[in-house]
């Protein structure tokens, strides 16, 4: 992966130090841990590359084959991981219906045939993840909401369909009306 790729995704970042053999914390932005294992390669934003030595996934610390001391652990604290979408394809096995959330950014929102508007991100918070969803023009021309949020569980989510780049809805146009 080069410095300029777009398809490179954050997904973690170094913390404090912790002991004085070269560990760091690491902050996970990632549903899939598995993916720091011993000699998986990631990069920093300056394109350096970046080998896990050791990962305790117990406490979620790493040491880095760049890094094998306290002093060089101290230089990427607060940097953050990289990968790309073809090295997470190839690495982490989904289950049935688990999506990247790469690829269900973009996807048309649609409920009973009408179409609510495109997912701008995914948003996690305590309670779970939710999509942020742009909602359809000719909706905000009727003064509903720019943006609203659909959880993403069972209740809201009928399907996603990444062929037809589509996720069906029930239930989301009452959030969007009462939003």
């Amino acid at each position: 992966m080069n410095k300029n790729s777009e398809e490179k995704l954050c997904i973690a970042k170094f913390g404090r130090c912790v002991g004085l053999d070269g560990y760091l914390k690491l902050n996970i932005f990632s549903d899939f841990p598995e993916q720091f294992k011993k000699d998986a390669i990631f990069f920093l934003n300056d394109g350096e590359k970046i080998t896990i030595q050791t990962y305790k996934k117990d406490r979620n610390i790493v040491k880095c084959l760049e890094a094998p001391t306290l002093g060089e652990a101290k230089k990427l604290v607060n940097k953050e991981l990289y990968t790309s979408k073809e090295s997470s394809k190839k690495l982490i096995k989904l289950k049935k219906n688990q999506y990247f959330w790469f690829d269900i950014i973009g996807l048309v929102v649609q409920e009973e045939g009408e179409i609510l508007g495109t997912v701008k991100d995914v948003a996690r918070y305590p309670l779970g993840d939710y999509l942020e969803v742009a909602s359809q023009k000719e909706l905000v021309k009727k003064d509903l909401a720019k943006v609203f949020l659909i959880p993403y569980n069972d209740t809201y989510i009928i399907d996603v369909d990444l062929e037809k780049k589509l996720i069906r809805v029930q239930k989301a146009k009452e959030i969007l009306e009462n939003s």
